[in-house]
């Protein structure tokens, strides 16, 4: 019998992978019909390199001869002998010979490609391959793109191969050329080839419609000037007598006729995607793909494995068919409705995400290597979660969807019984719980069966075909062919924990080449201290080594792995231990950091210019790693953009991808297979084809973070966008979990020396802090848990100033890692009472010992000390002349207080331990003025960066610059300071993007960073193992960072950059000084004012800034201001004190709502001001004079005589108009309805500028002038009342009631303000062909591509994304009988009417008293409008009040009100119930109140008092959880209420 060819052997290793019968494609019979398909018990007619047409059914077409067989894809990843997948490849052929394009749409996943590749591959046809992304441009990625080139290289070299890109090929000789370099689709017209197109969806908008033509005539117009036209047209014009080089001078050029599409996409809806264009829609053929895949050629090769047993197989088969089952019920429980529970509100909410193409194949190679897996049912679910992770994620699955997956596991089989989960339940006290949710808490921290117990090297060969073709191309000697990786291997040693003395099972998988660490052995519930060799420690715990093999066991089946878990649980850790276990550290590491800005090219090449200003291409991170068998890790894929990564997802399942320069990465066997078809030598395929192989050792490793408070909805898209269906395909998952007790306590004994007793205190802090966020997700511990956060590397580097400073104040060190001073009220009080609860006092400032800060020697070296710390002065390296300039001289006295003493007491103990600063304060309470003085007293050059809202990653890194027609990088302040071991200060680091400053978190945390000219900088480390790369910048070990950003929230509307890098640095809360350091440090600012008025000043601001933090005035009056002011009056002591806080005033001059509660506190403290707003502006008086400035606007010419008054003329064009009695709407003039004039009507603002007419014009007006203008506006109210139906008695009630709480209205729409204020920010838009140019995009524009600008718009989400949802509030108004008995000895129902006149939002006022639960007052839909509207809505409330019979209703409405609100789709549901606290005569309890209230977790619910009889509020308020019980007895009280419920949750 003839040798197998590689193709037969190929097909008979799937087919024995997937246990199926011999192929039966095959055929040599020219002829159709039934008598050409091989029957099912024949065997093969012909050898399958040796067969000449493929026959499919009655459906043959002849195997293609290709021209460049390097272009044919090698691999076959379907099943060939399923009937499916004939069928799919039949209706390819019957299209291909029709000559048709192709649309194979589908769910995500790789089969689609696979099948593409697998028609390729069965019929020879050579194939090129494009993967569509956002960033995708039409011109240079489609058709062309423009390379500048030495005039000795041309184009056809680069055709040809002849150039290699990325080398440098000198200096001056010849000169430049811009060329033209085809595109794939370009090169797929001319050369006849299948162009496979991937990610249609994905393509924006305009992008595809430039092959329209293409497809549909053949033709397409290129940039260089020639026109690919159809071969029948070309073909007419040859038999028309011109010749082929006539054609070419026209630069004609013939499509060939076997050119082919295919293009790939998922269904729009129900995926997120753009629509298909009609015109590109109607150009294809298309047919709907759905199965399972093999799951790629990358699966379980490389594994051999010897002491699995016979039961363990045994349970791994019988998992595997119920998990078939649950995935194929999964998928058509979209198609069959009853199969699933579906919200009547919100759609197919209950319906569950398909499982993912590659699941099933992926779990069936895992259980054959691995088969113990299976056989402990409590860990089936989390055996799925390898595979399908949304269901153990926070904020994977909604509710609906976790019931209904709930079901599919029962009625499969998988997951522990139902005694098992009541068992569970019963010994973790969570009561009646859904299934498995009591089990699965119990296990969270284990997942797998196995435990790494050692781990060898081993001489065993990457296991590759050795058989060689017959023939050999002319030239070539048999030893060119030799081509083998030098891939080391590893023998890793399991042990299964649930089986004690069972054989241990083995197997051998490729490693990386660095030293191996070997696993600790220990016990399995012992957590092991290791000391590595860079002088850090490793605590070996039970859930890293769990994890570690859950990462070991993906690699050992081939897959890249995704590592997911909430902030700080160890992630990088966990890698870490895993790359020195397999023997990727030393510099055997990749690491990727992903932002928000990364293209899909960025991911694999970066563009740049060499000395001579010729373009070339250089390898990413990734790409490097590929090739050099290394572990890369694409480090925060969740800042990406799910496209974004999807761009490599053949990377990752075919181990294939085209590069941006034309070359190919292919995978080890198949550049064998290469060798071995083409007869080509390795060096021909790299150096001329440009093909490279990918290392056997090449492993990816994602992070990713989950969201510590994900929406309420449990919606994937809207907790983790980046998780899609399609990343889903790409990744082995392994879930890391919190940190148990233990486990956190062992490791901060080892990392910090911290003593004992501290230790447990601050862990027992730690622990209940983190409990919040379990038990209770609304209220006062809800607030604390989500406005603030504890991680374990914030416990360590408290621990460690423990360990230096045994007497620092434990209580102010966590007040500092909260930013208690920028909390809400709220959790402020809920984190004092914790800390009550584990008795962390506050240490007296005195016994800090603090001290003004001096120089003086210790040791022989000079310090800084401030009180018990010390910190050495800095001696500035020779190696850093310009250091000396750079340390920051503050230019004017700096003034020693208390506080700022002790925060720089602190900041330089931080300093001392090695740790990053974060300065966070209001703005003008000295931020910058004290980090120059501590860096001016410790002699540390500075480097400064200030973010804003355009600053880019590349802006950051590096600062592009073109010189003569070359782009020099030059070193940002970032780079400088990393390379001199200087600190950078980086100012408002608040006000740019989040993504822009979590650029810095690796930097801080490892000290790695991948700048965008393609060098990075790593840590010293890196220079001991020697594995450095030239263009490598090794971190300097006294580069600091400092960070400087405002306080989170309104009116800073600056970004939350906290909650992604703020655990990686020391933070500390910079708050405007208290009152005695205050004072003294005006006193040495001003000296000569008098200390009673900076007495009176100080208390005034200090109660200004309470009135902020209440909500009262929208400004936080700061030290600033203050320094401000009494320098003034240092300066010019004649200035009256009314004039000089004018300066500070005058920002709200318009703002009338504020200037009450301004006067109502200067006035208390004995501050002299009489007014505020215009009336001030225009009563200024001389300083100690007493006589008007006489600064006023004054008329030219004879003044105009006074008219009767009149409303004036309309201007049509609306034209401000000053002075003059003609024009309505004017200002400053007479007799006309305007402002700042005289003897008007009435006042009409039209939103210009106003000037104001002097007090004594004004008061020039004839008396019978002003009584005519009072009935001209007597007049205009009764038109105004007659056009919203009001009569005048109803004005005054309504006014009556709208007066008493005008202010209150006004603070309100002060706290929406800052909710709303930064829903409308815009973004950059880029790949634009106007507006700003894009830094990163120079090269391009030098090449010639047009769409290198960049501008700001508002960010267009893809078709089917998330959209912003409203933010949903209900009032539930007690309208009942005591409310009418009672407002007359509190006015409760009158206070009720005020509130309700008061909202201002979205919302809807219903009702409920002894007659219903229910009382509707207005709809959210359409809420009062008018004046009228309102007024009518309060008289309701009145009536029903009044005639209503007595009981009550109020648990029955509040549990209606969340019930119906709670179906709504919306960001935040709020409900406030108010009530007049008359319970206990009905019989209601608080915990009753307290359990609807808390009822359901997606709504906040509250409940207002705002009446009592006796005690009895504030008796319901202590026994109600903290947080849902307010009490309001003034309608002063409730715009602050409100204030802590919006800051609660929105």
């Amino acid at each position: 019998m003839t040798p197998k060819s590689a193709a037969a052997r190929r097909l008979d290793h799937i087919r024995a992978a997937l246990g199926l019968p011999e192929s039966r494609l095959l055929s040599t019979n020219p002829t159709s019909g039934s008598e050409s398909t091989i029957q099912p018990d024949e065997e093969p007619s012909v050898n399958p390199d040796e067969a000449k047409r493929l026959c499919i059914g009655d459906v043959c077409m002849d195997i293609n001869t290709p021209n460049a067989p390097d272009r044919v894809p090698i691999d076959v990843c379907v099943d060939v002998d399923s009937e499916a997948i004939l069928e799919h490849l039949q209706w390819m052929m019957q299209k291909y010979m029709l000559g048709q394009d192709i649309f194979l749409s589908g769910p995500p996943g790789p089969l689609r490609r696979h099948l593409a590749h697998a028609f390729c591959a069965l019929l020879q046809l050579e194939a090129e391959y494009v993967c569509l992304h956002r960033d995708t441009s039409a011109e240079s990625d489609l058709k062309q793109r423009r390379e500048i080139l030495r005039t000795d290289v041309s184009q056809e070299d680069i055709r040809k191969g002849a150039v290699v890109p990325d080398r440098d090929i000198g200096d001056g000789l010849g000169k430049l050329k811009a060329e033209w370099v085809d595109s794939a689709a370009v090169r797929a017209a001319v050369e006849g080839r299948v162009l496979i197109i991937e990610g249609i969806e994905k393509a924006e908008r305009n992008v595809l419609p430039v092959l329209n033509n293409l497809l549909e005539n053949r033709e397409i117009n290129l940039e260089d000037g020639r026109h690919l036209v159809n071969p029948k047209f070309y073909d007419n014009l040859l038999q028309q007598g011109h010749t082929r080089e006539e054609l070419e001078s026209w630069k004609l050029v013939r499509v060939d006729p076997n050119f082919r599409v295919i293009a790939l996409g998922i269904p729009v809806p129900p995926y997120k995607g753009n629509l298909l264009d009609p015109p590109f829609r109607s150009r294809f053929q298309v047919r709907y793909v759905d199965g399972w895949t093999v799951g790629g050629t990358r699966l379980g090769m490389g594994a051999v494995v010897r002491g699995q047993s016979e039961e363990a197989i045994k349970a791994a088969s019988e998992f595997m068919k119920n998990a078939n089952f649950l995935a194929e019920t999964v998928k058509y429980s979209w198609r069959l409705e009853e199969d699933t529970t579906i919200s009547s509100t919100a759609g197919n909410a209950g319906l569950i995400p398909y499982y993912p193409q590659t699941s099933v194949p992926t779990l069936s190679t895992l259980l054959s290597i691995f088969p113990a897996e299976a056989s402990q049912v409590s860990l089936h679910e989390a055996l799925l979660e390898r595979v399908y992770p949304y269901s153990g994620l926070t904020g994977g699955m909604s509710p609906e969807q976790r019931e209904s997956y709930d079901k599919f596991l029962a009625r499969f089989n998988i997951g522990p019984k139902t005694t098992d989960i009541a068992q569970a339940s019963e010994e973790t006290k969570t009561g009646p719980a859904p299934e498995l949710k009591a089990v699965k808490k119990a296990r969270r921290s284990r997942f797998a069966v196995y435990e790494v117990e050692a781990l060898s090297r081993t001489s065993a060969p990457v296991p590759v075909d050795s058989e060689r073709p017959n023939g050999l191309p002319a030239g070539m000697a048999s030893q060119d062919l030799e081509f083998k990786f030098d891939t080391p291997m590893i023998t890793v040693s399991f042990r299964n924990r649930f089986q004690s003395g069972a054989e241990n099972l083995h197997v051998v998988m490729p490693c990386g080449p660095a030293n191996l660490t070997p696993p600790a052995s220990v016990a399995e519930s012992v957590a092991a201290v290791l000391q590595l060799g860079d002088g850090r420690v490793y605590v070996d715990t039970p859930r890293y080594r769990d994890a570690v093999t859950r990462m070991i066991q993906a690699h050992a089946i081939g897959s890249d792995i995704a590592v997911v878990g909430p902030k700080g649980s160890g992630k990088s850790t966990a890698i870490h231990r895993f790359a020195a276990l397999m023997g990727y550290s030393d510099g055997w590491t990749e690491t990727v950091h992903c932002y928000k800005d990364m293209t899909a090219r960025d991911f694999l090449q970066r563009r740049g210019t060499r000395r001579d200003g010729s373009t070339y291409w250089e390898n990413s991170g990734l790409v490097v790693a590929a090739t050099e068998g290394k572990l890369c890790i694409l480090d925060g894929v969740d800042m990406l953009e799910a496209g974004t990564l999807a761009s490599i997802q053949r990377l990752v399942q075919d181990r294939e991808m085209p590069l941006p320069d034309g070359s190919h990465l292919v995978s080890a066997r198949t550049f064998q297979d290469h060798i071995r078809r083409t007869g080509m030598s390795p060096s021909y395929l790299t150096e001329v084809k440009h093909i490279f192989p990918i290392h056997p050792s090449f492993r990816i490793v994602a992070t990713s973070s989950t969201p510590a408070h994900p929406p309420a909805s449990g919606n994937v898209s809207e907790a983790m966008p980046w998780l899609t269906e399609e990343i889903l395909n790409m990744f082995h998952f392994v879930e890391i979990g919190a940190f148990a007790r233990f486990e956190e306590e062992e490791i901060v004994k080892a990392v910090t020396k911290c003593p004992e007793p501290q230790m447990k205190v601050l862990l027992d802090f730690a622990e209940k802090f983190r409990s919040l966020s379990h038990e209770d997700t609304a209220g006062q511990s809800g607030v604390l848990s989500k406005a603030a956060a504890m991680s374990t590397r914030q416990i360590i580097r408290i621990c460690k100033r423990l360990t230096e400073h045994p007497n620092e104040d434990l209580n102010r060190a966590i007040h500092r890692t909260c930013l208690s001073p920028f909390l809400p009220q709220l959790a402020r009080d809920a984190l004092e009472l914790l800390l009550k609860e584990v008795d962390i006092a506050p240490v007296p400032r005195e016994k800090l010992n603090i001290s003004t800060p001096r120089i003086e020697p210790v040791h022989g070296q000079p310090a800084l000390i401030i009180g018990d710390v010390h910190h050495p002065v800095y001696k500035i390296n020779e190696r850093d002349p310009e250091g000396s300039a750079l340390v920051p001289r503050v230019p004017t006295a700096f003034f020693d207080n208390e506080l700022h003493t002790l925060v720089m007491r602190e900041m330089a103990l931080d300093f001392g331990l090695g740790e990053h600063l974060l300065l966070i304060g209001n703005q003008g309470v000295g931020k910058n003025r004290l980090t120059d003085r501590f860096l001016e007293l410790i002699n540390r050059p500075r480097e400064y960066i200030q973010l804003h809202r355009d600053t880019t990653v590349q802006s950051l890194m590096v600062q592009p610059t073109v010189e003569n027609g070359v782009i020099v990088y030059k070193d940002s302040p970032l780079v400088r300071a990393v390379q001199m071991g200087r600190v950078l200060v980086v100012d408002e680091a608040d006000k740019a993007p989040v993504y822009i400053t979590a650029v810095l978190k690796s930097l801080a945390e490892n000290g790695e960073m991948t700048l965008t000219d393609g060098r990075r900088i790593r840590p010293p480390s890196a220079k001991v193992s020697g594995n450095t790369h030239a263009r490598d910048i090794i971190l300097h070990p006294d580069f600091r960072l400092i960070l400087l950003a405002n306080r989170p929230g309104y009116p800073f509307l600056g970004n939350d950059f906290y909650s992604a890098i703020g655990d990686v640095l020391s933070t500390h809360a910079v708050d405007n000084p208290d009152p005695q350091s205050e004072l003294s440090l005006l006193s040495q600012a001003a000296p000569g004012v008098s200390r009673t008025v900076l007495r009176r000043l100080v208390e005034a601001f200090g109660d200004l800034r309470v009135a902020f933090d209440e909500g009262l005035v929208a400004y936080p009056y700061s030290l600033r201001e203050l320094m401000n002011l009494v320098r003034h009056l240092q300066e010019f002591p004649d200035d009256s004190l009314d004039l000089v806080l004018r300066n500070v005033f005058d920002f709200d001059v318009m703002r009338k709502e504020y200037h009450d509660i301004l006067l109502q506190i200067l006035n208390k403290h004995g501050v002299p001001v009489k007014s505020l707003g215009l009336d001030s502006v225009n009563k200024t008086r001389s300083a100690g004079k007493g006589k008007a400035r006489g600064l006023f606007m004054r008329f030219e010419g004879k003044p105009r005589e006074l008219t009767e008054p009149k409303e004036g003329k309309v201007d049509p064009k609306g034209k401000p108009h000053v002075g003059g009695n003609t024009w309505k709407g004017g200002t400053g003039g007479s007799s006309t309805a305007g402002l700042g004039g005289r003897g008007g009507p009435y006042r009409l603002d039209l939103g210009h500028n106003v000037f104001q007419m002097p007090d004594e014009e004004k008061n020039k007006v004839p008396e019978a002038v002003k009584r005519a203008a009072r009935e001209m506006a007597t007049d205009g109210l009764r038109k105004r009342l007659e056009e919203i139906q009001m009569s005048e008695y109803d004005a005054g009630t309504y006014k009556e009631f709208y007066d008493n709480v005008k202010h209150e209205i006004r603070q309100l729409r002060v706290v929406l303000e800052g909710v709303q204020a930064k829903e409308k920010e815009r973004v950059w838009l880029k790949h634009q062909v106007d507006g700003d140019l894009d830094d990163s995009k120079l090269i391009d524009g030098l090449t010639g591509d047009r769409a290198v600008y960049k501008r700001r718009g508002q960010y267009e989400p893809e078709y089917g994304a998330q959209q912003k949802k409203p933010k949903r509030l209900k009032f539930v108004f007690d309208v009942s009988g005591s409310m009418y008995r009672f407002n007359g000895l509190d006015g409760r129902l009158n206070r009720s009417l005020e509130a309700a006149l008061m909202s201002k939002y979205k919302y809807d006022i219903s009702g409920h008293s002894g007659d219903a639960d229910s009382i509707a007052f207005t709809s959210e839909k359409k809420p009062p409008a008018t004046e009228v509207d309102r007024l009518k809505v309060l008289q309701q409330m009145v009536a029903h009040s009044q005639f209503c019979f007595s009981g009550d209703n109020t648990l029955e409405a509040a549990q209606k009100a969340i019930n119906e609100i709670a179906k709504e789709d919306a960001d935040d549901h709020i409900v406030v119930l108010l009530s007049d606290a008359n319970l206990r005569r009905y019989g209601i309890r608080p915990e009753d109140m307290a359990k609807i209230l808390t009822s359901n977790e997606k709504v906040n619910a509250v409940c207002l008092f705002i009446g009592t009889l006796g005690d009895e509020a504030r008796i319901l308020q202590k026994r109600m959880p903290a947080g849902k019980a307010f009490i309001a007895m003034n309608t002063s009280d409730i715009p602050k209420i409100m204030r802590e419920i919006f800051m609660s949750v929105i």
